[in-house]
């Protein structure tokens, strides 16, 4: 019987449930009463998706643009942000900083950010 931090896997456990949000708030719903859950790693990718999207629709009272991933597009915002102020401190230093040496700057800053 297979077992996960002393638990019995084949009982109160879970690895099913809803996600949604309802007046402002965001709701978890499991089929049974059950003291903890495992989800293996798409699904627990998928779960966290669908949380970011009910608290996305319960914070702002609209739904997120479908199609995208609300980890991506949030990413994505910060990196331009950061690529913005990088650039902006280039500005000064651009008669002594090469094309080469800023691609190389902003490369490095966004591949941190995103591996």
């Amino acid at each position: 019987m297979a077992e996960h931090n002393g638990h019995d896997l084949a009982t109160q456990g879970g690895d099913t449930l809803a996600i949604k949000e309802h007046k402002g708030q965001v709701i978890l719903q499991f089929p049974n009463p059950v003291s903890w859950v495992v989800l293996d790693a798409e699904t627990a990718r998928q779960a966290g998706e669908a949380l970011a999207r009910s608290a996305y629709k319960a914070h702002y009272g609209i739904e997120p643009q479908t199609g995208k991933s609300i980890f991506t597009e949030q990413k994505r915002e910060v990196l331009v942000r950061r690529i913005e102020l990088m650039l902006i401190g280039f500005i000064p230093k651009v008669p002594a900083m090469t094309p080469e040496t800023m691609a190389v700057a902003i490369t490095d800053t966004l591949l941190a950010e995103v591996l």
